[in-house]
Protein backbone atom coordinates (compact mmCIF):
# COMPACT_ATOMS: atom_id res chain seq x y z
CA UNK A 1 0.00 0.00 0.00
CA UNK A 2 3.02 2.54 0.09
CA UNK A 3 2.40 3.06 -3.22
CA UNK A 4 -1.05 2.28 -4.66
CA UNK A 5 -3.35 5.49 -4.87
CA UNK A 6 -6.43 6.43 -2.75
CA UNK A 7 -8.60 5.32 -4.86
CA UNK A 8 -7.10 1.95 -5.56
CA UNK A 9 -6.88 1.34 -1.73
CA UNK A 10 -10.90 2.31 -1.44
CA UNK A 11 -12.06 0.50 -4.21
CA UNK A 12 -9.87 -2.38 -2.98
CA UNK A 13 -10.92 -2.09 0.56
CA UNK A 14 -15.05 -1.17 -0.30
CA UNK A 15 -15.17 -4.35 -2.81
CA UNK A 16 -13.63 -6.72 -0.24
CA UNK A 17 -16.13 -5.20 2.69
CA UNK A 18 -19.19 -5.34 0.43
CA UNK A 19 -18.42 -8.91 -1.18
CA UNK A 20 -18.54 -9.94 2.82
CA UNK A 21 -21.65 -8.17 3.05
CA UNK A 22 -23.46 -9.53 0.10
CA UNK A 23 -22.74 -13.50 1.37
CA UNK A 24 -24.24 -12.66 5.06
CA UNK A 25 -27.32 -11.11 3.12
CA UNK A 26 -27.59 -14.13 0.77
CA UNK A 27 -27.18 -16.57 3.19
CA UNK A 28 -29.63 -14.66 5.78
CA UNK A 29 -32.63 -14.88 2.79
CA UNK A 30 -32.24 -18.69 3.23
CA UNK A 31 -32.80 -20.98 6.03
CA UNK A 32 -28.88 -21.95 6.18
CA UNK A 33 -28.26 -18.29 7.52
CA UNK A 34 -28.81 -19.57 11.30
CA UNK A 35 -25.75 -21.59 11.02
CA UNK A 36 -23.63 -20.66 8.00
CA UNK A 37 -23.48 -16.51 9.58
CA UNK A 38 -22.08 -17.05 12.89
CA UNK A 39 -19.90 -19.47 11.50
CA UNK A 40 -18.47 -17.27 8.83
CA UNK A 41 -18.29 -14.44 11.23
CA UNK A 42 -16.16 -16.57 13.31
CA UNK A 43 -13.71 -17.16 10.57
CA UNK A 44 -13.33 -13.81 9.74
CA UNK A 45 -12.45 -12.71 13.53
CA UNK A 46 -10.13 -15.68 13.93
CA UNK A 47 -8.30 -14.16 10.47
CA UNK A 48 -8.34 -10.32 12.06
CA UNK A 49 -7.16 -12.22 14.78
CA UNK A 50 -4.51 -14.07 13.39
CA UNK A 51 -3.70 -10.53 11.58
CA UNK A 52 -2.87 -8.92 14.55
CA UNK A 53 -0.99 -11.48 16.55
CA UNK A 54 1.28 -12.10 13.35
CA UNK A 55 1.94 -7.97 13.35
CA UNK A 56 2.63 -8.26 17.19
CA UNK A 57 4.59 -11.52 16.76
CA UNK A 58 6.96 -10.30 13.73
CA UNK A 59 7.23 -6.59 14.31
CA UNK A 60 7.60 -6.23 18.15
CA UNK A 61 7.31 -2.26 18.91
CA UNK A 62 6.66 -1.58 15.32
CA UNK A 63 4.14 -3.61 14.79
CA UNK A 64 1.89 -2.66 18.05
CA UNK A 65 2.23 0.72 16.60
CA UNK A 66 0.76 -0.05 12.83
CA UNK A 67 -1.86 -2.12 14.58
CA UNK A 68 -3.21 0.78 16.55
CA UNK A 69 -3.17 3.34 13.66
CA UNK A 70 -3.12 1.88 10.37
CA UNK A 71 -5.11 -1.66 10.98
CA UNK A 72 -7.13 -1.32 13.77
CA UNK A 73 -9.71 1.82 12.65
CA UNK A 74 -11.19 1.03 9.65
CA UNK A 75 -11.07 -2.91 10.69
CA UNK A 76 -12.95 -1.84 14.41
CA UNK A 77 -15.54 -0.04 11.88
CA UNK A 78 -16.46 -2.95 9.66
CA UNK A 79 -16.05 -5.35 12.41
CA UNK A 80 -18.98 -3.45 14.62
CA UNK A 81 -20.88 -3.52 10.95
CA UNK A 82 -20.23 -7.15 10.83
CA UNK A 83 -21.77 -7.64 13.85
CA UNK A 84 -24.99 -5.91 13.14
CA UNK A 85 -25.17 -7.27 9.68
CA UNK A 86 -25.09 -11.03 10.95
CA UNK A 87 -27.52 -10.15 13.71
CA UNK A 88 -30.18 -8.86 10.55
CA UNK A 89 -28.81 -11.84 8.71
CA UNK A 90 -29.52 -14.45 11.32
CA UNK A 91 -32.80 -12.75 12.24
CA UNK A 92 -33.98 -13.17 8.74
CA UNK A 93 -33.22 -16.05 8.61
CA UNK A 94 -35.07 -17.58 11.57
CA UNK A 95 -37.96 -15.98 10.23
CA UNK A 96 -37.88 -17.90 7.03
CA UNK A 97 -37.10 -21.01 9.39
CA UNK A 98 -40.12 -20.29 11.40
CA UNK A 99 -42.08 -19.62 8.23
CA UNK A 100 -41.15 -22.70 7.21
CA UNK A 101 -41.45 -25.21 9.98
CA UNK A 102 -44.93 -23.21 10.86
CA UNK A 103 -48.10 -24.95 11.16
CA UNK A 104 -49.83 -21.90 11.33
CA UNK A 105 -50.49 -21.13 7.87
CA UNK A 106 -48.69 -18.71 5.24
CA UNK A 107 -47.33 -15.03 6.46
CA UNK A 108 -46.18 -12.67 4.34
CA UNK A 109 -42.31 -11.48 4.54
CA UNK A 110 -42.47 -9.09 1.89
CA UNK A 111 -42.19 -5.64 4.27
CA UNK A 112 -39.44 -7.49 6.57
CA UNK A 113 -37.55 -8.10 3.38
CA UNK A 114 -37.71 -4.73 2.46
CA UNK A 115 -36.39 -4.02 5.53
CA UNK A 116 -33.57 -6.34 5.74
CA UNK A 117 -32.61 -4.82 2.06
CA UNK A 118 -32.66 -1.70 3.55
CA UNK A 119 -30.84 -2.00 6.84
CA UNK A 120 -28.22 -3.95 4.22
CA UNK A 121 -27.98 -0.57 1.90
CA UNK A 122 -27.50 1.15 5.50
CA UNK A 123 -24.66 -1.57 6.09
CA UNK A 124 -22.89 -1.05 2.66
CA UNK A 125 -22.84 2.65 3.21
CA UNK A 126 -21.05 1.96 6.89
CA UNK A 127 -18.34 -0.26 4.83
CA UNK A 128 -17.88 2.79 2.20
CA UNK A 129 -17.56 4.89 5.87
CA UNK A 130 -14.53 1.88 6.91
CA UNK A 131 -13.16 2.08 3.37
CA UNK A 132 -12.50 5.54 3.52
CA UNK A 133 -11.15 5.47 6.64
CA UNK A 134 -8.57 3.18 5.70
CA UNK A 135 -7.52 4.74 2.36
CA UNK A 136 -7.03 8.12 4.13
CA UNK A 137 -5.03 6.14 7.13
CA UNK A 138 -3.03 4.06 4.71
CA UNK A 139 -2.04 7.10 2.03
CA UNK A 140 -1.24 9.29 5.38
CA UNK A 141 0.31 7.21 7.57
CA UNK A 142 2.08 4.18 5.99
CA UNK A 143 5.05 5.67 4.78
CA UNK A 144 5.85 6.35 8.01
CA UNK A 145 5.86 2.65 8.88
CA UNK A 146 8.82 0.24 7.19
CA UNK A 147 7.27 -3.52 8.06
Amino acid sequence: RNTEKFSKILLSSFFNSVTVLIVFAVFGTSMFGVVTVPFLLSVIGVIYGNITAYLYSEFALKGIAFNAVIFLPSVTVFLIVLLLASKEAVNFSLKISSLTFSKSGLYNLTLEFKKFLFSFLLFISAALVSSIIDAVISCSFIKYFQL
